[in-house]
């Protein structure tokens, strides 16, 4: 897994190179290493080479000046890109870093795209709490988690059984979406990622809020498991390895603030919170039976984003006590 993150760091670095280089091309057409225009009148620029036509020596300088100060920055990319998919995350500790058992891409966005803030003290997380029962007091935190729990499963084995149909009853359009296109990409190279021994170690709501539009709650799961890559074709090996190690996430599940509790059960109850049916979603996040869209957070909690934490004693530490 941390290869293939290393691989999506480096390839968003070369994007960025790219896009250096070019930024130095005029109307003349310059180019990653070559020289520049053959020709006179407006002559592209190039990443490393020399333009022509009489450009003097201090020119050449300062292109190589340029050009050295370039691959530093390139390099300072590449290495801030693998640092964070290694879970070094943000000064706070919440970074957009990866998740271990899933895919680069599928990390998601919460709803308007804002960031959830996690409660320091348990009288924040009760306060949280609070705000959202104000509007559904049927709301439990305790059944919820016990709910999520079993979401979390569903989750990691639809990513090692390479099925994104499973996930689809869990994640919200945006996370799903990416989370397909990543299984994929395995389906397509004939690999399959793994997490042998998957278990939860604890499970914590470190946040709950009601922002007016949406609710949101936050569940860190601390879990351990082996997370390696093997080739379809014989069976071996290609990447991580099959040592039981610990690490954290953050779960984000949101639903829309004018939602309730069904006291008959919802998606975390493998139900329809529509109609009611045992529960069965369309691609398009929408009930195979009455055809009304349930993935969408507006009648139920759906997984909006995962973050992935900077180690198990940060996660223990900042826990709302």
């Amino acid at each position: 897994m941390l290869e293939s993150i290393h691989l999506l760091a480096s390839a968003r670095a070369l994007d960025i190179s790219v896009l250096l280089g070019r930024a130095g091309g005029g109307t003349g057409g310059g180019s990653f290493g070559g020289g520049g225009s053959s020709s006179g009148g407006s002559s592209g620029g190039s990443f490393f080479g020399g333009s022509s036509g009489g450009v003097g020596g201090g020119a050449g300088i300062a292109i190589l000046i340029f050009g050295g100060l370039t691959a530093w920055v390139i390099f300072m990319i590449i290495r801030m890109l693998i640092r964070r998919s290694q879970g070094g995350g943000s000064s706070s500790g919440v970074g957009s870093t990866l998740p271990a058992g899933m895919a680069p891409a599928a990390m998601g966005e919460t709803f308007g795209g804002g960031e959830t803030a996690r409660a320091s003290t348990a009288v924040e997380l009760t306060a949280g709490i609070d705000e959202i029962k104000a509007h559904d007091p049927a709301f439990d935190p305790d059944a919820l988690i016990t709910g999520l729990q079993a979401s979390f499963y569903v989750v990691q084995q639809g990513w090692s059984e390479r099925r994104p149909d499973l996930t689809r009853s869990v994640m919200a359009d945006g996370i799903w979406n990416a989370h397909r296109m990543q299984i994929d990409g395995y389906t397509r190279s004939k690999q399959t990622n793994l997490m042998d021994g998957l278990a939860i170690q604890y499970a914590n709501l470190v946040a709950a809020s009601c922002d007016g539009h949406h609710d949101s709650v936050v569940v860190r799961f601390f879990v351990e498991s082996a997370d390696y890559v093997v080739s379809d074709e014989n069976g071996k090996v290609v990447r991580g390895h099959k040592n039981m190690e610990p690490w954290c996430e953050d779960w984000i599940y949101q639903r829309s603030a004018q939602a309730k509790t069904n006291p008959e059960g919802g998606l975390l109850q493998r139900k329809c919170p529509n109609c009611g049916a045992p529960l069965d979603v369309e691609d398009t996040g929408a009930c195979k039976y009455c055809r009304a869209p349930i993935m969408g957070g507006d009648q139920d909690w759906v997984l909006v984003r995962i973050d992935q934490l900077p180690s198990w004693e940060w996660a223990m530490a900042n826990i709302p006590r």
